[in-house]
């Protein structure tokens, strides 16, 4: 009886990001969920069995969040046909610090008078959020089915090219504008400063790692990272963050401070951390399955499995119901996740005791880590790289010392003495990926596969998972 109410709120979680799924796709109706409920209530009324009214809830759930998202991509469908192709004396207002293109700088801004959102691309790299100009420009919304998908999980309606603007006066600056502007402070101080002590490729690496800054970092080097399937340590994911959360909740625990200290500086420093990254879905998703698992441990509760996974992943879709179909960092960060979950609850017990300084874990996560993303990195790309498990042996441990070392010479010891040793660190590491990325077969390409093909795999491998659990606990 004591776990009812928390698989009715598991299964309702699970009910929430199927209908998010669904009503990016599909077309539902609200009146399905109404239909159902006196069906329902007549079955338990003679059954008096609680999982009917579980299933009512969840399907009231999945139907009603589905087609609350099909409301949102019929009105962002609606905003995107109204922006015409040419705009001339449009009020816009900056909302993001610039990021640095082949064609120049790009800022995401709002068009109040669309109420639409646009990535712009400028000339004038000084702008800041908050920033409000008079603008004409050229529009043009993406026929890529890819960039459309992308343009969706942001909620960006068009891109927008400006020719002529005028720098009208800045809105007031309220709360949200003043941390953005003190978080943007902040990372162009680190920019600077491991500009300044860690130039060239050296530095375009440790801002990667560091802050997620990629802007500036060579195409090639991206490339290579691409190929050998290691491009996870330059996007800031869960592993950045658990980096963090170890060295900062560990070493205040291991200085006998408090816990509820501990615990309250290193959720606010997940937080900057977070925002200092961009806020991207994978990041959101490690900040806040950190955060419910440090939660857990202060209430003395045990948490593992997937319930924080999927708690975590409603949370997000709640924030944004178009993450789940179409943010591929969302994507990637969860199956990735789902992945080491799996092979510790499957696999992991193998090979315990077994004497492999780690390698065979390395391994296993690594391998369960790339099958479950798979088959969403060929519908995206058609692309698979064969060498990532070596890559990742050689490349992934460097990336907790180059993180902690990188930061403190950058802002407190930036003498030659204290960074050589990490210059020759990360120029191996550069080294060692660009040599592996020029194997001929360190990545293949494959044909694209359709969304059906996707969701049947991932039907087929949830169903061998919850199937060999099944058979495991019947056997215990």
């Amino acid at each position: 009886m004591k776990n009812i109410i928390p698989n009715i709120s598991l299964s309702i979680q699970i009910c929430v990001l199927i209908g998010a799924l669904l009503g990016s796709f599909f077309v539902l109706q609200s009146v399905w969920a109404i239909a159902m409920i006196p069906f329902v209530i007549c079955l338990y009324w003679i059954y008096k069995d609680i999982r009917l009214l579980t299933l009512l809830f969840s399907l009231l759930a999945m139907i009603s969040f589905g087609y609350y998202v099909n409301n949102i991509i019929a009105q962002y469908n609606k905003t995107q046909t109204q922006i015409p192709t040419k705009i001339e004396s449009i009020d816009i207002i900056i909302q993001s610090s610039p990021k640095i293109q082949s064609f120049g700088h790009q800022y995401k801004i709002y068009i109040p008078e669309y109420q639409a959102k646009a990535f712009m691309s400028i000339a004038n790299s000084d702008l800041e959020y908050g920033d409000k100009l008079k603008v004409n420009a050229k529009t043009s919304i993406p026929s890529e089915g890819g960039i459309k998908r992308f343009l969706l999980g942001r909620n960006i309606h068009i891109y927008m090219t400006v020719s002529k603007y005028e720098k009208l006066d800045s809105i007031q600056c309220q709360l949200q504008c003043r941390i953005i502007k003190w978080i943007d402070n902040i990372r162009n101080i680190i920019i600077s400063r491991i500009d300044s002590t860690y130039p060239n490729q050296v530095g375009e690496f440790l801002k990667g790692i560091l802050i997620g800054y990629t802007d500036t970092l060579p195409s090639d080097i991206k490339d290579s990272f691409q190929k050998t399937g290691v491009s996870h340590v330059l996007a800031v994911s869960g592993y950045n963050m658990a980096i963090i959360v170890m060295l900062v909740y560990q070493q205040l625990i291991n200085r006998q401070i408090s816990r509820k200290v501990s615990f309250s500086i290193t959720i606010v420093t997940m937080i900057i951390f977070t925002l200092l990254t961009g806020a991207e879905a994978s990041i959101m998703r490690a900040g806040i399955f950190a955060m419910l698992i440090l939660t857990a441990e202060q209430l003395q509760r045990y948490v593992g499995g997937v319930r924080p996974l999927i708690l975590c992943a409603t949370i997000l879709v709640i924030i944004n119901p178009l993450y789940i179909a179409y943010d591929i960092g969302f994507q990637l960060s969860f199956l990735a996740v789902i992945g080491l979950i799996i092979y510790g609850q499957v696999f992991k017990t193998y090979t315990e005791g077994i004497p492999s300084l780690g390698i065979f874990p390395m391994i296993g996560e690594t391998l369960f880590a790339q099958i479950l993303v798979l088959p969403i990195l060929i519908y995206y790309f058609g692309q698979i790289s064969i060498i990532s498990i070596l890559a990742n042996i050689l490349i992934v441990p460097t990336i907790p010392l180059a993180m902690t070392w990188g930061s403190i010479t950058s802002l407190f010891l930036s003498w030659t003495i204290f960074t050589y040793p990490l210059v020759i660190i990360i120029q191996l590491v550069l080294s060692i990926n660009q040599y592996l990325a020029n194997i001929s077969w360190a990545s293949i390409q494959t044909p694209k596969i359709s969304g059906f093909i996707v969701i049947l795999i991932y039907i087929v491998l949830g169903l061998s998972y919850f199937l060999y659990m099944h058979k495991k606990k019947y056997e215990n």
